[in-house]
């Protein structure tokens, strides 16, 4: 019995380097897609996602290859032109519509997963527009190809992290206690996610055990997203935890 295959782009590093750790720890022959390989020791495709025809090459690569994934999921970040909206687009959008379509025809079943985040949802200041409106179209097109790849047996699922520690921000939440034991406060479970909570939930959707499930789209938010602005104000302003 031959090995499953998997493909996380954008697995150099955070929650995507994460997700490739756990595929190949479980016996999947493993691949990430990003610019460089990062501290990842395994199989690299080299790609620029904001470009193209690099990634044309890509798709011949890996038909040339025959390399036939089952399970793709998609963690890329935009580190380089974050207020360029055309930039952003190519990287968060419009090259997830050509690897999903340069990929699919040669799956036999299988998943692919989107990371997607609450700014497709809510307005984070902190994020530029395209990366709000990337995000949000990122939802509907886990719908649309969950619809129109099904017939295929591909599902497509779509993950909305909370606020979750990584390398990136955990020295900042360690250093500001005000910040985090607020945002415990309005998180339904009074925690912080870890990157093993997206890792997990990735595992299930890479996986038979979420065979009959296509289409979603999932806060693994600790509840942050369930309680309206007006009682959470009410809540903090008269200490009703």
């Amino acid at each position: 019995m031959m090995n499953d295959c998997s493909l996380v782009v954008g697995g150099s590093k955070g929650i995507g380097l994460e997700i490739a750790k756990l595929f190949s720890e479980r016996g999947d022959v493993t691949y990430i897609l990003s610019r460089n390989k990062g501290k990842w020791l395994g199989n690299h495709i080299e790609a620029d996602l904001s470009n193209e025809r690099n990634l044309n090459h890509v798709l011949h690569y890996i038909r040339n290859n025959k390399i036939r994934f089952k399970y793709i999921v998609f963690a890329q970040k935009n580190r380089s032109l974050p207020d360029d909206l055309d930039y952003e687009l190519m990287i968060q959008l419009k090259s997830v519509k050509i690897l999903v379509e340069g990929i699919a025809p040669s799956m036999e079943g299988g998943a692919f997963v989107f990371i997607g985040s609450p700014s497709g949802r809510f307005i984070v200041r902190e994020q530029p527009l395209g990366y709000h409106l990337s995000k949000a179209a990122l939802e509907h097109l886990t719908k649309y190809y969950a619809v129109n790849l099904g017939k295929f047996g591909i599902r497509f699922n779509c993950i909305l992290p909370g606020t979750v520690l990584k390398e990136s921000n955990r020295e900042f939440y360690q250093a500001n206690e005000d910040v985090s034991n607020l945002l415990k406060r309005i998180t339904p479970l009074r925690m912080f996610g870890e990157a093993m909570d997206i890792v997990n939930a990735v595992d299930f959707f890479s996986s038979e055990k979420s065979r009959y499930i296509t289409g979603q789209v999932i806060f693994i938010d600790g509840g942050q997203s369930l309680e309206g602005q007006e009682s959470l104000a009410r809540r903090l302003t008269f200490g009703e935890d």
